[in-house]
């Protein structure tokens, strides 16, 4: 039979996955974060219904938004890892993950060299809409015209050439309203950011610049 994932349990794997990536901080057990400027940035271990696995998932989620939830955000998964994980199956999904992430999980980030990751990753991510939106909301975050002007284009010229990604065009049209329209909202956002960060208890993580 197999192993349950415990309270206990559930500490020491966090703990090991901690240990592969030193520059987050334990959020609650089985979540890892930190924050890149507007970015909570980490790995959330998912607990599946018979509590026997569990599924590791890298992912962002975009402060510049009111929630109430911490989101799950252009996500990258895994296969699932038994509760036990005799082979220490965890250490090469780790391993994974530092090799196929779009935004470095230790030091700081730049935005340009961000933006030019996440333009790449758009063509691999079945998570495009998310992906868009984001990058849209770091551009205006930013408050630099080049960098809003540069993912606006990059953005309009996505929206046209893959419209399959929101399945009718009424989907699609809903999706471009919901997008910030100018870099004039830079500051409302920030305060949006700081906000959050402490709505969603995030102020005692691991924070890092994102250098623009």
């Amino acid at each position: 039979m197999r192993k349950s994932l415990t309270s206990s349990l559930k500490k020491q794997i966090t703990q090991k996955w901690n240990e592969q990536f030193p520059g987050l901080g334990v959020y609650k057990p089985m979540w890892l974060l930190n924050i890149c400027g507007p970015l909570a940035v980490g790995i959330a271990l998912l607990v599946k219904s018979d509590k026997t696995v569990y599924e590791p998932v890298f992912h962002i989620h975009n402060l510049c938004k009111d929630s109430e939830v911490i989101s799950l955000n252009v996500p990258i998964d895994a296969l699932y890892i038994y509760a036990d994980d005799t082979r220490n199956e965890y250490l090469e999904v780790s391993r994974k993950f530092k090799e196929n992430i779009y935004i470095p999980i230790n030091g700081d980030v730049s935005l340009t060299a961000l933006m030019e990751n996440l333009k790449k990753y758009f063509d691999i991510t079945c998570f495009k809409a998310n992906l868009l939106q984001i990058m849209v909301y770091l551009a205006v975050w930013s408050g630099k015209e080049e960098i809003y002007d540069d993912v606006k284009h990059f953005v309009e010229n996505k929206l046209n050439d893959c419209p399959e990604m929101f399945g009718t065009e009424i989907v699609r049209k809903e999706f471009i309203e919901t997008l910030p329209k100018s870099i004039d909202e830079c500051e409302k956002m920030r305060a949006i950011v700081r906000e959050q960060e402490e709505k969603l208890k995030l102020t005692k993580l691991p924070h890092r610049e994102m250098i623009i």
